[in-house]
């Protein structure tokens, strides 16, 4: 049904009037912006709940590694690639284009950087031996770099052991290493088959922390390194974003079915109806401003 402002506001009062602060749970969108963080971050110590997280957070978390920047890309000697930058980061899929043609950042000027860079020429050659890449599938970038394989699924502890000189690998986890050890200044990349799990995570931390490597983290989340930052994490007992536990939740995006069932009051901040609003939300944001008339939603 539709409703003003402040009916929706006073229904969102009386939905909470009887949640204790511990009951309640704050889950965000994956590209909230530091400000909603650290927002959230503050309501969350204010009501002294567990439940605060953000949609698409890994297990291993972003700020596990010490961070590498686009710039740092395209200045490094080799780049040691976990996952498929084309489809979890396609920004990095560009970088990764320029980074074996060789091509570096534009030079900043005191006025800003250039537009248009002149280094760009067609048909560059590339460089292919600058990349190793490994992945479940095989990955459209595995064309760029001349060391590639395919590994099965779940065997990111595995590779990660042989690439730390640990265990045996294949001959070209073997080569991908040697390379890994002469490169003066690589830089690891790492998707979330590595992110999901902490092992494999932990043992990439090593792996580029015995090297002195930055680390590209190719996040389900657009903006996982700054909410971490501002203290968007589950505390103790705390359930995160996609399970069941606090009773009276807001969510800032549509959650798995079963994170939904068996709560007291639900809020969806959404730009669009979706059936499991429909079906579970007590309380939904309004959609679009070009869909709405007057002051109801």
């Amino acid at each position: 049904m539709e409703a003003t402002w402040e009916e929706a506001l006073q229904a969102l009062k009386e939905g909470l009037k009887e949640a204790r602060g511990e009951e309640v749970g704050l889950y965000l969108a994956h590209d909230a912006t530091l400000e909603e963080g650290l927002m959230a971050s503050e309501l969350a110590k204010a009501l002294k709940t567990p439940h605060l997280d953000f949609q698409g957070r890994t297990a291993a978390p972003a700020s596990l590694f010490p961070a590498a920047t686009l710039e740092d890309l395209l200045q490094a000697d080799f780049a040691l690639v976990l996952g498929d930058p084309t489809e979890e980061a396609p920004i990095l899929h560009l970088r990764l284009s320029e980074f074996v043609r060789g091509l570096k950042p534009p030079h900043r000027f005191a006025h800003g950087t250039p537009f248009a860079d002149l280094s760009i020429k067609e048909r560059m050659p590339r460089r292919t031996d600058k990349m190793a890449l490994f992945a479940p599938y095989r990955a459209p970038l595995m064309k760029w770099a001349a060391l590639h394989e395919v590994h099965r699924p779940g065997e990111e502890r595995e590779l990660l052991l042989a690439l730390l000189g640990d265990k045996e690998g294949s001959e070209m986890v073997a080569r991908a290493r040697e390379a890994w050890e002469k490169a003066q200044s690589p830089v690891l990349l790492l998707g979330a088959s590595v992110l999901q799990d902490t092992v494999a995570a932990e043992r990439a931390r090593l792996l580029a922390e015995r090297k002195g490597a930055k680390v590209l983290a190719m996040t389900p989340a657009a903006n996982a390194r700054g909410l971490e930052a501002m203290g968007v994490w589950p505390g103790e007992k705390g359930a995160s974003w996609d399970e069941p536990g606090a009773l009276y939740a807001y969510y800032g995006f549509v959650p798995p079915e079963e994170a939904l069932k068996g709560k007291r009051f639900v809020a969806l901040h959404l730009s669009h109806l979706h059936p499991l609003a429909e079906r579970y939300a007590t309380w939904s944001s309004p959609p679009p401003p070009s869909t709405r008339s007057g002051g109801t939603w």
